[in-house]
């Protein structure tokens, strides 16, 4: 029977962290660039770093990794059933979730309001940037001020392809924005 040394534990729980995190950070993608609150990390360094010198150890390491998974088993049962695991990740999913929506809307606050007071009113918010002109203009590509289903399906595969593949980074038929149509791949999310 071949043990498994610290070393290769702590670097074992580190590559578990980071699988785990990954599709994560690919859910939550969003097409403006992250800024750092929004940027999904890998772990939470400091959380590990228990002596604060900078550094993570391999005791650390198992430290962190056993009251992860310690808090995973909130039945206290000894297992990880398939709901408890799940709810660990829609924890994790959420929270990472949370902290980009708080940037967009700061973002978003920061770049249309107008008064200066830290909030949108509905002119502000109905004023935009301009943005639903500049994408109706875009999408409607003969000029004729009106959007028909190919212009919309050309946008829409536009789109797709500049994500690199068919439903955008948002899942599904849509992209960004999508599913506000009902599943059709609209632009919702534009407008």
């Amino acid at each position: 029977m071949r043990l498994i040394t610290p070393k290769t534990l702590a670097v074992l729980t580190i590559a578990a962290l980071a699988a785990t995190a990954a599709p994560l950070a690919m859910m939550a993608q969003d097409t403006a660039a992250p800024t750092a609150a929004a940027a999904p990390l890998m772990f939470d360094f400091s959380a590990m770093d228990t002596d604060t010198d900078g550094t993570i150890t391999t005791a650390e390491a198992e430290a962190y990794r056993a009251a992860e998974i310690t808090a995973m088993d909130t039945d206290k049962d000894g297992q990880i059933s398939a709901a408890e695991l799940a709810a660990h990740h829609v924890a994790r999913a959420s929270a990472q979730l949370q902290a980009r929506a708080d940037d967009f809307a700061n973002r978003m606050i920061a770049n249309l309001d107008s008064g200066g007071d830290g909030a949108l009113s509905v002119a502000e918010m109905a004023a935009g940037n301009g943005r639903s002109t500049k994408m109706f203009d875009r999408v409607d590509s003969d000029d004729d001020g009106a959007i028909s289903q190919a212009e919309a399906d050309a946008a829409q595969a536009k789109m797709a392809e500049h994500r690199g593949g068919s439903g955008g980074h948002h899942g599904g038929k849509g992209g960004h924005g999508g599913g506000h149509d009902g599943g059709k791949g609209g632009f919702g999310g534009f407008w």
